[in-house]
Protein backbone atom coordinates (compact mmCIF):
# COMPACT_ATOMS: atom_id res chain seq x y z
CA UNK A 1 0.00 0.00 0.00
CA UNK A 2 2.71 2.17 1.07
CA UNK A 3 5.04 1.47 -2.43
CA UNK A 4 1.41 2.00 -4.38
CA UNK A 5 0.98 5.59 -2.53
CA UNK A 6 4.73 6.85 -3.27
CA UNK A 7 4.46 5.98 -6.85
CA UNK A 8 1.44 8.17 -7.14
CA UNK A 9 3.20 10.76 -5.04
CA UNK A 10 6.36 10.44 -8.02
CA UNK A 11 4.14 10.61 -11.33
CA UNK A 12 2.32 14.07 -9.49
CA UNK A 13 6.19 15.29 -9.37
CA UNK A 14 7.13 14.62 -13.41
CA UNK A 15 3.42 15.73 -14.63
CA UNK A 16 0.58 18.50 -13.78
CA UNK A 17 -1.76 17.89 -10.80
CA UNK A 18 -5.38 18.32 -11.26
CA UNK A 19 -5.69 21.78 -9.85
CA UNK A 20 -8.74 23.28 -9.09
CA UNK A 21 -10.46 25.78 -12.01
CA UNK A 22 -10.40 29.18 -10.76
CA UNK A 23 -13.64 31.58 -11.18
CA UNK A 24 -12.08 33.56 -13.40
CA UNK A 25 -10.32 31.17 -15.77
CA UNK A 26 -14.47 29.90 -15.68
CA UNK A 27 -15.81 32.96 -16.54
CA UNK A 28 -13.58 33.63 -19.40
CA UNK A 29 -13.84 29.89 -21.02
CA UNK A 30 -17.59 30.82 -21.12
CA UNK A 31 -17.12 34.13 -22.29
CA UNK A 32 -15.08 32.38 -25.07
CA UNK A 33 -17.74 29.57 -26.34
CA UNK A 34 -20.46 32.14 -25.75
CA UNK A 35 -18.74 34.02 -28.69
CA UNK A 36 -18.33 30.80 -30.97
CA UNK A 37 -21.78 30.30 -30.20
CA UNK A 38 -22.32 33.45 -31.67
CA UNK A 39 -20.78 33.01 -34.60
CA UNK A 40 -21.98 29.89 -35.33
CA UNK A 41 -25.37 30.86 -34.85
CA UNK A 42 -24.62 33.74 -37.22
CA UNK A 43 -23.45 31.43 -39.62
CA UNK A 44 -26.81 29.10 -39.31
CA UNK A 45 -24.17 26.17 -38.27
CA UNK A 46 -26.68 24.86 -35.92
CA UNK A 47 -23.97 21.65 -34.64
CA UNK A 48 -21.29 24.10 -34.17
CA UNK A 49 -23.43 26.48 -32.11
CA UNK A 50 -24.97 23.56 -30.02
CA UNK A 51 -21.33 22.11 -28.73
CA UNK A 52 -19.92 26.05 -28.53
CA UNK A 53 -23.24 26.88 -26.51
CA UNK A 54 -23.39 23.35 -23.93
CA UNK A 55 -19.62 23.94 -23.11
CA UNK A 56 -19.84 26.99 -22.40
CA UNK A 57 -22.96 26.11 -19.80
CA UNK A 58 -20.84 23.70 -18.39
CA UNK A 59 -18.45 26.70 -17.55
CA UNK A 60 -21.06 29.38 -16.86
CA UNK A 61 -24.75 27.67 -16.21
CA UNK A 62 -25.47 31.07 -14.70
CA UNK A 63 -25.25 32.87 -17.57
CA UNK A 64 -28.40 33.88 -18.80
CA UNK A 65 -26.76 35.11 -22.40
CA UNK A 66 -25.81 31.63 -23.33
CA UNK A 67 -28.99 29.82 -22.19
CA UNK A 68 -30.91 32.42 -24.48
CA UNK A 69 -28.41 31.47 -27.46
CA UNK A 70 -28.62 28.12 -26.59
CA UNK A 71 -32.72 28.77 -27.05
CA UNK A 72 -32.17 30.30 -30.71
CA UNK A 73 -30.01 26.90 -31.56
CA UNK A 74 -32.61 24.87 -30.96
CA UNK A 75 -35.18 26.89 -32.90
CA UNK A 76 -32.62 26.60 -35.56
CA UNK A 77 -33.38 22.69 -34.76
CA UNK A 78 -36.96 23.05 -34.93
CA UNK A 79 -36.93 22.34 -31.05
CA UNK A 80 -39.04 24.73 -30.39
CA UNK A 81 -40.64 23.16 -27.01
CA UNK A 82 -36.55 22.74 -25.62
CA UNK A 83 -36.04 26.58 -26.91
CA UNK A 84 -39.01 27.43 -24.77
CA UNK A 85 -37.04 26.08 -22.07
CA UNK A 86 -34.20 27.94 -22.44
CA UNK A 87 -35.27 31.65 -22.43
CA UNK A 88 -37.81 30.54 -19.51
CA UNK A 89 -34.54 29.70 -18.03
CA UNK A 90 -32.42 32.91 -18.99
CA UNK A 91 -35.46 34.84 -17.58
CA UNK A 92 -35.08 33.01 -14.35
CA UNK A 93 -31.29 33.91 -13.68
CA UNK A 94 -31.56 37.67 -15.23
CA UNK A 95 -35.28 38.73 -15.31
CA UNK A 96 -34.90 41.67 -17.46
CA UNK A 97 -33.30 39.76 -20.19
CA UNK A 98 -35.63 41.86 -22.39
CA UNK A 99 -34.35 39.22 -25.34
CA UNK A 100 -35.38 36.18 -23.97
CA UNK A 101 -38.69 38.10 -23.20
CA UNK A 102 -38.54 38.91 -27.20
CA UNK A 103 -37.79 35.17 -28.48
CA UNK A 104 -40.55 34.14 -26.07
CA UNK A 105 -43.01 36.16 -27.53
CA UNK A 106 -42.22 35.01 -30.73
CA UNK A 107 -42.69 31.57 -30.18
CA UNK A 108 -45.89 32.15 -28.12
CA UNK A 109 -47.13 33.77 -31.93
CA UNK A 110 -46.03 30.94 -33.76
CA UNK A 111 -48.16 28.68 -31.19
CA UNK A 112 -51.30 31.07 -31.75
CA UNK A 113 -51.31 32.17 -28.10
CA UNK A 114 -51.44 35.54 -29.15
CA UNK A 115 -52.03 37.30 -25.58
CA UNK A 116 -49.13 35.56 -24.12
CA UNK A 117 -47.47 36.97 -27.09
CA UNK A 118 -47.95 40.46 -26.57
CA UNK A 119 -47.31 40.35 -22.50
CA UNK A 120 -43.74 39.13 -23.49
CA UNK A 121 -43.17 41.45 -26.28
CA UNK A 122 -44.49 44.58 -23.65
CA UNK A 123 -42.30 43.24 -21.08
CA UNK A 124 -39.25 43.43 -23.07
CA UNK A 125 -40.15 47.22 -24.29
CA UNK A 126 -40.70 47.56 -20.41
CA UNK A 127 -37.31 46.44 -19.76
CA UNK A 128 -36.04 48.26 -22.39
CA UNK A 129 -38.47 50.79 -23.93
CA UNK A 130 -35.83 51.36 -27.63
CA UNK A 131 -35.89 47.75 -28.33
CA UNK A 132 -36.92 48.19 -31.78
CA UNK A 133 -36.94 44.76 -32.74
CA UNK A 134 -40.04 43.88 -30.35
CA UNK A 135 -41.43 46.96 -31.04
CA UNK A 136 -42.03 46.51 -34.08
CA UNK A 137 -43.27 43.03 -33.71
CA UNK A 138 -45.54 43.95 -31.36
CA UNK A 139 -46.74 46.17 -33.79
CA UNK A 140 -46.85 43.39 -36.63
CA UNK A 141 -49.15 41.50 -33.94
CA UNK A 142 -51.43 44.25 -33.36
CA UNK A 143 -51.75 44.62 -37.41
CA UNK A 144 -53.19 41.02 -36.87
CA UNK A 145 -55.37 41.68 -34.39
CA UNK A 146 -56.64 44.34 -35.93
CA UNK A 147 -55.86 46.96 -33.84
CA UNK A 148 -54.60 49.50 -36.71
CA UNK A 149 -53.87 52.33 -33.91
CA UNK A 150 -52.20 50.64 -31.49
CA UNK A 151 -49.85 49.21 -34.31
CA UNK A 152 -49.05 52.40 -36.54
CA UNK A 153 -48.72 54.25 -32.83
CA UNK A 154 -45.81 51.28 -32.21
CA UNK A 155 -44.31 52.01 -35.89
CA UNK A 156 -44.52 55.84 -35.68
CA UNK A 157 -42.38 55.25 -31.95
CA UNK A 158 -39.62 52.84 -34.05
CA UNK A 159 -39.53 55.22 -36.71
CA UNK A 160 -38.88 58.32 -34.20
CA UNK A 161 -36.14 56.39 -32.38
CA UNK A 162 -34.07 54.72 -35.30
CA UNK A 163 -34.90 57.25 -38.16
CA UNK A 164 -32.68 54.87 -40.50
CA UNK A 165 -34.92 51.57 -40.05
CA UNK A 166 -36.82 51.07 -43.28
CA UNK A 167 -38.91 48.31 -41.64
CA UNK A 168 -41.23 50.94 -39.67
CA UNK A 169 -42.18 52.74 -42.86
CA UNK A 170 -43.04 50.36 -44.89
CA UNK A 171 -45.23 49.42 -42.15
CA UNK A 172 -47.17 52.37 -41.73
CA UNK A 173 -47.01 52.44 -46.06
CA UNK A 174 -49.12 49.15 -45.69
CA UNK A 175 -51.64 50.29 -43.19
CA UNK A 176 -51.80 53.48 -45.49
CA UNK A 177 -52.69 51.40 -48.56
CA UNK A 178 -55.19 49.24 -46.66
CA UNK A 179 -56.85 52.42 -45.61
CA UNK A 180 -56.70 53.91 -49.11
CA UNK A 181 -54.26 56.86 -48.06
CA UNK A 182 -52.06 56.64 -51.20
CA UNK A 183 -50.70 60.06 -50.35
CA UNK A 184 -49.59 58.93 -46.95
CA UNK A 185 -47.93 55.51 -48.26
CA UNK A 186 -45.97 57.15 -50.74
CA UNK A 187 -44.56 59.65 -48.32
CA UNK A 188 -43.66 56.44 -46.20
CA UNK A 189 -42.31 54.79 -49.09
CA UNK A 190 -40.25 57.27 -50.52
CA UNK A 191 -38.46 57.90 -46.88
CA UNK A 192 -37.88 54.15 -47.43
CA UNK A 193 -36.46 54.03 -50.90
CA UNK A 194 -34.13 56.70 -49.99
CA UNK A 195 -33.03 54.57 -46.90
CA UNK A 196 -32.64 50.88 -48.77
CA UNK A 197 -32.63 51.35 -52.66
CA UNK A 198 -32.32 47.80 -53.04
CA UNK A 199 -35.70 46.73 -51.18
CA UNK A 200 -37.55 44.94 -54.00
CA UNK A 201 -40.75 45.64 -51.95
CA UNK A 202 -40.12 49.13 -51.85
CA UNK A 203 -40.49 50.22 -55.34
CA UNK A 204 -42.90 47.50 -55.73
CA UNK A 205 -45.66 49.08 -53.66
CA UNK A 206 -44.42 52.48 -54.13
CA UNK A 207 -45.30 51.83 -57.19
CA UNK A 208 -48.60 51.17 -56.15
CA UNK A 209 -49.33 54.01 -54.46
CA UNK A 210 -48.23 56.25 -57.06
CA UNK A 211 -50.96 54.72 -59.14
CA UNK A 212 -53.47 55.69 -56.91
CA UNK A 213 -52.44 58.88 -57.16
CA UNK A 214 -52.67 58.99 -61.29
CA UNK A 215 -49.01 59.53 -61.15
CA UNK A 216 -48.32 57.62 -63.50
CA UNK A 217 -45.04 58.64 -65.06
CA UNK A 218 -43.12 57.88 -61.62
CA UNK A 219 -45.34 54.89 -61.23
CA UNK A 220 -43.52 53.54 -64.23
CA UNK A 221 -40.24 54.53 -63.01
CA UNK A 222 -40.78 52.84 -59.55
CA UNK A 223 -41.70 49.37 -61.06
CA UNK A 224 -38.98 50.01 -63.71
CA UNK A 225 -36.23 50.57 -59.99
CA UNK A 226 -38.21 47.34 -59.20
CA UNK A 227 -37.20 45.40 -62.21
CA UNK A 228 -33.73 46.46 -62.19
CA UNK A 229 -33.38 44.75 -59.07
CA UNK A 230 -35.46 41.34 -59.74
CA UNK A 231 -36.26 41.59 -63.79
CA UNK A 232 -38.32 38.45 -63.69
CA UNK A 233 -40.77 39.94 -60.72
CA UNK A 234 -44.09 39.63 -62.00
CA UNK A 235 -46.40 41.92 -60.43
CA UNK A 236 -44.02 44.79 -61.30
CA UNK A 237 -44.27 44.02 -64.86
CA UNK A 238 -47.56 44.40 -64.72
CA UNK A 239 -47.76 47.87 -62.88
CA UNK A 240 -45.63 48.75 -65.54
CA UNK A 241 -47.74 47.86 -67.90
CA UNK A 242 -50.82 49.55 -66.35
CA UNK A 243 -48.40 52.80 -65.19
CA UNK A 244 -47.50 52.92 -69.17
CA UNK A 245 -51.40 52.15 -70.53
CA UNK A 246 -52.90 54.49 -67.54
CA UNK A 247 -49.95 57.13 -69.08
CA UNK A 248 -51.07 56.97 -72.54
CA UNK A 249 -54.91 56.97 -72.24
CA UNK A 250 -54.89 60.41 -70.65
CA UNK A 251 -55.03 63.85 -72.48
CA UNK A 252 -51.73 65.83 -72.54
CA UNK A 253 -53.05 68.71 -70.50
CA UNK A 254 -54.17 66.55 -67.45
CA UNK A 255 -51.56 64.67 -67.06
CA UNK A 256 -50.09 64.71 -63.53
CA UNK A 257 -46.55 66.10 -63.19
CA UNK A 258 -43.55 63.59 -62.64
CA UNK A 259 -41.48 63.39 -59.98
CA UNK A 260 -38.53 61.42 -58.71
CA UNK A 261 -39.39 59.77 -55.33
Amino acid sequence: MTHRWSLFVVGCLFTACPRPVSPGYGRWRGEQEKVACVEALNRSDAASADRACKLGLEFTPDDADLWVNLGLVRELQTRNAEAYDCFVKAIHLRPDSYQAFNNLALLDQGRGNFKAAETHFSAALTILPDFNEARLNLGALLVKARRRSEAREAFEVVAHVNPRLTAPHKWLAFLALEDHAPDVAATELEVASRLDADDLEVWSNLGLAYLGLARFADAAAAYRACLSLAPGTVSCQLGLVQANNRSAAMPPDVTPPSRRP
